[in-house]
């Protein structure tokens, strides 16, 4: 008795893991849609704020905007931009701390547009090469 309740369990398991790996293919496609759609969004909602702005810090908290500059260091070692980074986007004569959540790779030294929420530093969620 003990061996039939193993072995159901058994298929069980094999069957719910089976069905996961099958509903995980499908939703990457749901999942490329909303990212695309998304990142559309972004660009739209985000405000372009003057230099000015971001020295005296008059950017409300929560906002979207956007920034055009250069990426003037990042905090690790190396001099490619990778997901979780922490760097310096140089705008004029404003500094803007910008932390990378995306995986599309930029050097220190090249100009990019950074779209993202506004929180005193800007959480990097779309950053694009700026066409210089």
């Amino acid at each position: 008795m003990k061996k039939r309740f193993q072995k159901l369990g058994i298929l069980l398991l094999v069957g719910l893991l089976t069905g996961c790996s099958s509903a995980s293919g499908t939703l990457s496609s749901q999942e490329k849609d909303f990212t695309k759609n998304s990142k559309m969004n972004l660009r739209e909602k985000a405000v372009v704020y003057s230099e000015e702005d971001l020295v005296k810090d008059e950017i409300p908290l929560n906002s979207y905007i956007r920034c055009t500059g250069k990426i003037l260091r990042k905090d690790r070692k190396g001099d490619t931009l990778e997901k979780g980074d922490r760097f310096i986007l140089e705008i004029g004569e404003a500094k803007i701390q910008v932390f990378n959540e995306q995986s599309e790779a930029f050097k220190v030294g090249q100009y990019v547009n950074v779209y993202g929420e506004y929180y005193g530093f800007l959480k990097g969620q779309l950053i694009e090469d700026a066409d210089r």
